[in-house]
């Protein structure tokens, strides 16, 4: 009797058919695959996050030094292209090919507008003056527009991407 109990009971389990294990697979593969996009897209806005933050220090940083440096060194081309060369950039070695150009001009404008000085640094690490505002010196100002710009190359989609920050700096300190 007990055999007969046992081999009823075989008749009661439900095969698993090969078409519902392909659907199986499938559905489970295509969750994989979403869970995947996903995983990619958040690693590339955390990069991305990762190289806006780099910039934005290495921005605030030149900030600090262009303000500590003193009148004299911002409104010389020269002295203006030592400062950045001697910069701390170790945060901008996170970007990939970091260029930043310090852009200093009269403020208020005038008119006619005198070319501005105008210093880069380029990814190599060698500072440039592209304009050294000869025919017009800022010094004799009472204060000056200050422009730095940092671009760099995003490592997501190679595009170029750029933080920049102005303010005006006066003979006697930062203006509000």
């Amino acid at each position: 009797m007990t055999a007969l109990n046992h081999i009823g009971s075989y008749a009661k389990i439900r095969a698993v058919t090969l078409v519902e294990v392909l659907v199986s697979a499938v559905l489970l593969s295509l969750i994989l695959a979403g869970l995947t996009g996903v995983a990619t897209a958040c690693r590339s806005n955390t990069k991305s996050q990762q190289e806006t933050a780099a910039a934005s220090y290495g921005v605030e940083q030149a900030f600090e030094e262009l303000h500590g440096a003193g009148w004299s060194t911002i409104t010389d081309a020269n002295s203006l292209r030592t400062l950045l060369a001697n910069m701390d950039t170790r945060r901008l070695n996170e970007l990939r090919s970091p260029r930043m150009t310090v852009t200093v001009a009269a403020y208020p404008p005038l008119s006619p507008q005198p070319s501005p000085v105008v210093v880069e640094r380029s990814p190599d690490g060698a500072c440039n003056i592209v304009s050294s505002g000869a025919a017009f010196s800022l010094r004799t100002m009472l204060a000056v527009r200050v422009d730095v710009r940092l671009s760099w190359v995003s490592a997501n989609q190679s595009m170029p991407r750029y933080r920049e920050v102005s303010t005006v700096i006066s003979l006697s300190g930062l203006l509000k």
